[in-house]
């Protein structure tokens, strides 16, 4: 068995596009060194990380001494590289890169409202992003036949035992903007839309994938903290790996970034 090759991961505990990397990472057990890019800090405008993504923007993987970013063509080379992202049947590859697609592009388009929100604390344009979101997702669900697959099997993730592109894709957005609304406003995003069968088989799908190892090894029970000096709200909240509070961060990172 060939070695795996070195990679290192510059992310962001609480971006989005880097958990879906880091989740897939996680999920197939890579060896990888994690680097902290502090967003608020700016420090992806900086020329020592310019030059390593030109883009200004999280996650890159280094590999072999070359940089790659973007996080669904990460997940893409990943697949290309070690396997074990996508299903072996071409069909399903495909049409899960189809509907991971459409989900990029209706639903997690639209979910960077809440921090418009949050800035307002307008609650009932709070209740018209959630019914929008729901609208896009009762579609998704319908057309992917997701909630046959739920109601089969109220534990699977999107294509059975197994986590793959859909759920890395999808998951991590879906669950961000859930855990800013829960955390600003203590609410459930989804308790503001009528509770429909699309809506529980959604539901139950994503408790399924973030009830999952690797997706709390990138969120509420990370392997490792960033080294102090590597994101600056960390070493204020002063965490320890056992100390570690994954509301509170986002509390404080709100905070930060809209009361300051």
């Amino acid at each position: 068995m060939s070695q795996q090759p070195h990679l290192k991961l510059y992310g962001n505990i609480f971006c989005p596009f880097v958990q879906r990397v880091r989740f897939a990472l996680e999920a197939l057990k890579l060896q990888y060194d994690y680097v902290e890019i502090d967003l608020l800090a700016q420090k992806h405008l900086k020329e020592e990380y310019l030059a390593i993504n030109p883009l200004a923007c999280v996650p890159t993987i280094n590999i072999n001494n070359s940089n790659i970013y973007e996080s669904l063509i990460l997940l893409q080379f990943l697949e290309e590289q070690f396997g074990n992202i996508f299903p072996q049947d071409k069909i399903k590859r495909a049409e899960q890169r189809i509907w991971a697609n459409y989900y990029d592009q209706n639903v997690i388009s639209n979910i960077w409202e809440v921090f418009q929100i949050y800035k307002s604390k307008d609650e009932e344009h709070l209740k018209k992003l959630a019914n929008k979101l729901a609208e896009e997702i009762r579609y998704w669900v319908k057309q992917t036949k997701l909630s046959e697959r739920v109601k089969l099997n109220p534990k699977t993730f999107y294509e059975g035992e197994q986590l793959t592109y859909v759920d890395f894709a999808v998951v991590p957005h879906t669950r961000y903007v859930e855990d800013i609304v829960r955390v600003a406003f203590n609410k459930q995003l989804f308790d503001l839309v009528e509770n429909d069968d699309l809506i529980r088989y959604f539901r139950t799908y994503i408790n399924n994938v973030t009830s999952s190892e690797a997706y709390n090894k990138i969120t509420h029970k990370l392997p490792s903290l960033p080294t102090h000096g590597e994101n600056s709200l960390l070493d204020n909240l002063n965490f320890t790996l056992e100390t570690y509070d994954y509301s509170k961060f986002i509390r404080a990172y709100l905070t930060k970034r809209f009361d300051s």
